[in-house]
């Protein structure tokens, strides 16, 4: 013991650290840990159905975003890493594709396609996609005539979740989807190529996606509402 002391009085030195008590540590919750990066992206929709996620870094050395032989980039948004896509499925499902779950892909590269991200069901298509903002309502045209509206809030969820079932009606099938955050002027074809020029101002936001709308279009027995522009 003797020994010991002497060696301590001879060699020992300060503690450099400082011992404190477990409960007075900050604690990390789970969920920051697992939250993923926030960087800017660009994001590319196609329509062939592809989406595509760049970082803005590698856009500044290779600028030119190249796609499939035939197709072509029909929206483009510069938002987060932490954003969301919005994709409408013939069978009146939404699916979620989160930007933070892709792969950064370079400029050069087709980036992935939609029905493989989304594991749509065989034969389901792809009717629109979008990005989620939660500022913006969703409006939708039916070839019954009539129109829906309501808010893109309703697709906020607090789970990962990546599909929703009965996203919105197809009890008259969808003929035009469009995102808009004011009031816009559209018209309506039917299939006696009449046309009726409609205010979206008109047509009353509802609460939930599920919402049949309302005609905007009175049609004959045999008559279709079909295009809109």
């Amino acid at each position: 013991v003797s020994e010991m002391r002497a060696i301590k009085k001879k060699y020992g030195i300060p503690r450099k650290s400082e011992l404190i008590a477990a409960d007075s540590v900050a604690k990390i919750e789970k969920e920051k840990l697992n939250q993923p990066a926030d960087y800017p992206v660009h994001v590319y929709l196609t329509k062939e159905g592809y989406v595509k996620k760049v970082a803005d870094s590698s856009l500044r050395t290779n600028p030119e975003i190249k796609v499939k032989d035939g197709d072509q980039i029909v929206k483009e948004y510069a938002v987060s890493n932490l954003n969301e896509v919005l994709v409408f499925g013939s069978t009146g499902q939404v699916y979620k594709i989160y930007l933070s779950d892709l792969p950064d892909s370079k400029p050069s590269e087709l980036g992935a396609y939609i029905p493989n991200v989304t594991a749509m069901d065989d034969g389901e298509k792809v009717l629109y996609a979008d990005l989620l903002n939660e500022k913006a309502d969703m409006l939708i045209v039916f070839e019954n005539g009539k129109a829906a509206r309501f808010p893109l809030s309703v697709y906020v969820t607090k789970q990962h979740r990546k599909m929703i079932k009965n996203g919105f009606c197809i009890k008259s099938r969808p003929i035009w989807f469009a995102t808009i955050t004011d009031n816009i002027c559209f018209g309506i074809k039917d299939s006696k190529d009449r046309i009726l020029a409609v205010q979206s101002a008109d047509i009353p936001v509802k609460t939930v996606a599920t919402t049949q709308g309302i005609q905007v279009m009175k049609l004959g027995a045999r008559d279709t509402a079909k295009e809109v522009g």
